[in-house]
């Protein structure tokens, strides 16, 4: 099964977007993508256009994608695929969601998807790292402004491993949940993160 993830770059008009979103979409299509997801841009939702090719899906956007209450709970509906669209505030944090998708792949779902978009501020969504993972290997990524993100999943996906520990988000990602939580992140050294 073929899977795109349309990383756009955002812009600041709405048409301009739509018409980045419908390049981005026909390249796919061109190069056999039977499933196109995007993360949500504004007030537009996200794009999950044949994700029920997958089987059952879990979404999780913004905080949700990098709780790991969430992601325990997601475990134990036990979906086929898992994607997550956290809105990254930086590349520091696009990083740290590539390694809780790694981690999410052997014990949440064995399908992984990271649709983000690029070209955000510090400190706001956009700062790319769309990824496909499957069973702990990366079959796709890109961290680029703008890009097209394609990888070939096996269907149906292999099993996960049901003694992997919960996926621990990066001290990065917990910051980040702190932060928007209004609490103080816990840190094992003596530094202030905040």
């Amino acid at each position: 099964m073929r899977i795109a993830v349309l990383q756009s770059a955002m812009r600041s008009d709405k048409e301009s977007q739509a018409r980045a979103l419908a390049e981005l979409r026909a390249r796919a299509v061109a190069q056999g993508a039977e499933v196109l997801i995007a993360g949500p841009l504004g007030d537009d939702g996200p794009i999950l256009d044949g994700t029920d090719l997958l089987g059952d899906v879990a979404v999780l956007e913004g905080d949700a994608a990098i709780d790991p209450v969430e992601l325990a709970r997601v475990r134990r509906e036990r979906p086929s695929a898992l994607v997550l669209m956290p809105g990254a505030e930086s590349e520091l944090q696009a990083e740290g969601v590539l390694e809780l998708a790694l981690a999410a792949s052997v014990s949440v779902a064995s399908i992984v998807i990271v649709a983000e978009h690029g070209g955000g501020d510090i400190g706001s969504p956009g700062h790319g790292g769309s990824a496909i993972v499957v069973a702990g290997e990366v079959a796709a990524e890109a961290f680029g402004v703008e890009d097209l993100v394609i990888g070939d999943v096996p269907l149906p996906a292999p099993p996960v491993d049901p003694d992997a520990p919960d996926p621990e988000p990066p001290l990065i990602l917990k910051q980040r949940l702190a932060r928007h939580r209004g609490e103080k992140p816990a840190v094992d050294y003596l530094a202030d993160l905040s």
